[in-house]
């Protein structure tokens, strides 16, 4: 039997069906107002930056991977267009995402990148982005070891005869290098990355252009929602979390949501983008605070 999908249409039509919410998610993200649903999808997805590249194709030097690391953290518990809004300034102090320029500078850095970034989290987001271009300035070649950590994970995943798909590989190199499982061997970087769970670890490979779900609050609870329990999704969780080590509920909620979110996913689309349009709904539709009456 056919499992049910996400109902893009339905999404798609609450988001960008009138003018006034055209006018009210442009404003929000910071993007032109288009008069097109089409467009204006297109230029909140374009701000996003997370177009799906093949990732054995791509390469990727340190400059690069700061500076997914860094749109990362800046996404984290704040509103895109406050990230989006400092930008330029943070362009500026960092060298346009020099990892070098940014570590020499140090901890001056993270005083002014925290001004930059606002919210709750900006003090710690600031200091974890100073750690990575630290840890960036003193070993090269990131990318080729997050590609390392592939052919380790899919080498494991082969030994209990698992097969991974693509948005299977980036949900677990999520989790690797957001938790850090004592199982699994570090190599030429520490595991852990400077200030991501595998949520924000998600959102730094997806800036990468790696295929994936990205398991957030909202999109959790949507998933949640849609979707009764899928135990074949479960126990496929649970047997990636062992392949590296881990019987964690919150790696394995992780890996099932991501799992989920992708095999939901309409065919034909690049999953990063389906996930951002969920997020979007749950972000800015169906929020889950219940309405309140007028008095």
């Amino acid at each position: 039997m056919d499992k049910p999908l996400i109902d893009l249409p339905r999404i798609r039509a609450a988001l960008f069906g009138t003018p006034d919410q055209r006018r009210i998610l442009a404003a929000k993200y910071n993007v032109s107002a288009m008069e097109t649903p089409q467009g204006l999808e297109a230029e909140i997805l374009r701000s996003f930056g997370q177009a799906e590249r093949p990732v054995e194709a791509t390469t990727h030097d340190n400059q690069a991977i700061f500076r997914a690391a860094v749109r990362s953290l800046g996404s984290n518990s704040r509103d895109w267009k406050a990230f989006l809004n400092g930008e330029a300034k943070l362009v500026e102090l960092t060298g346009n995402y020099d990892p070098v320029v940014t570590a020499v500078i140090g901890s001056h850095a993270a005083k002014a990148i925290q001004q930059l970034i606002p919210g709750q989290t900006s003090g710690g987001d600031a200091r974890a982005i100073v750690a990575w271009a630290e840890r960036l300035n003193t070993s090269q070649g990131y990318d080729s070891y997050l590609k390392s950590l592939r052919e380790e994970t899919r080498t494991r995943a082969q030994a209990r005869g698992i097969s991974l798909t693509e948005q299977e590989m980036t949900a677990m190199i999520a989790l690797i290098v957001g938790m850090a499982p004592d199982a699994f061997p570090h190599g030429a970087f520490p595991l852990k990355a400077s200030g991501m769970g595998p949520t924000l670890a998600s959102e730094f490979l997806r800036n990468l252009g790696w295929s994936g779900f990205k398991p957030d609050r909202h999109v959790r609870r949507l998933l949640t929602k849609w979707f009764p329990e899928d135990v074949q999704v479960r126990q496929r969780a649970e047997a990636l979390a062992k392949s590296i080590g881990t019987r964690r509920r919150d790696a394995v909620d992780f890996l099932y949501f991501s799992i989920l979110g992708a095999e939901r996913s309409p065919p034909g689309m690049q999953i990063s983008h389906v996930d951002n349009l969920v997020w979007l709904y749950g972000a800015m539709i169906d929020t889950g605070r219940k309405a309140r009456s007028k008095p």
